[in-house]
């Protein structure tokens, strides 16, 4: 990290300059970042995750196992199965963590003039903005997502698509009290507490022949959204002077 990059992230810090913001996109990313997956483009203009798993051989030619965010049970494709699915089912305000009032930043407004108070007497100043924004606490808010596979193969000896082998993967991963991190607008990390209480079967043997076997993994991530618009309010430009009148 450049100094310049280090003073900002330090100004975002300490609430002295406009911090980053998170919305669920945010979220989303970061369970794609824990998983490792990566974008490659498959075709001119056309990009999907994928991330490598040892022991998994990936369908066709394709670069890893896909990461995306449709349910692969909405349509079974068996090229590109095994799949790892993403859906994000709800977030709702968590209320028993929301602390109403506090400030998140403080710091000078775009249109703000710069104020330089003198203290009567004496040579001391102090510098500071007529104008200021206010940026409230973020509200927080519990995210619920879904983590479904979709294979073809249990994990038998010498059998390829194994479902057991990406589930160890994944529970390496997201522990059952864990935490998730996330990259905000500005690139900064947030590190969020994320649970989940083990894992759900969700197999289909319609016929010896004809078989999908897979699992879900239920996330629950404590996590956040930047919704309030800042405040803009006046700052003090003068020190008050105070005047005693005496009466006889």
């Amino acid at each position: 990290m450049s100094d310049a990059n280090l003073d900002a992230y330090n100004d975002r810090r300490n609430g002295i300059r406009f911090p980053g913001y998170v919305n669920s996109r945010h979220f989303d990313q970061g369970i794609v970042d824990t998983i490792g997956a990566k974008l490659y483009e498959i075709k001119p203009n056309f990009f999907e995750y994928f991330v490598a798993i040892d022991g998994i051989t990936p369908a066709g030619d394709l670069p890893g196992v896909p990461v995306t965010f449709a349910d692969p049970e909405d349509a079974y494709e068996q090229y590109q199965m095994p799949t790892i699915g993403i859906r994000l089912n709800s977030f709702r305000k968590a209320y028993q963590r929301m602390h109403s009032g506090l400030e998140e930043f403080r710091i000078p407004s775009p249109a703000a003039n710069k104020v330089v108070l003198s203290e009567l007497g004496s040579l001391k100043s102090e510098t500071g903005y007529d104008r200021i924004l206010i940026g409230y606490q973020a509200i927080p808010y519990d995210f619920e997502y879904t983590l479904s596979v979709t294979a073809r193969h249990r994990g038998a000896p010498g059998q390829r698509n194994q479902t057991l082998l990406i589930q160890n993967y994944l529970l390496h991963l997201f522990l059952p009290d864990g935490y998730l991190g996330v990259l905000d607008s500005e690139g900064d990390r947030r590190i969020y507490r994320c649970t989940h209480d083990g894992v759900r079967r969700r197999d289909e043997v319609l016929a010896p022949n004809d078989r999908t076997l897979g699992f879900s993994m239920e996330l629950m991530i404590e996590g956040e959204l930047n919704t309030d618009v800042p405040v803009e309010v006046s700052q003090v430009t003068q020190r008050p002077t105070i005047t005693t009148t005496i009466h006889n």
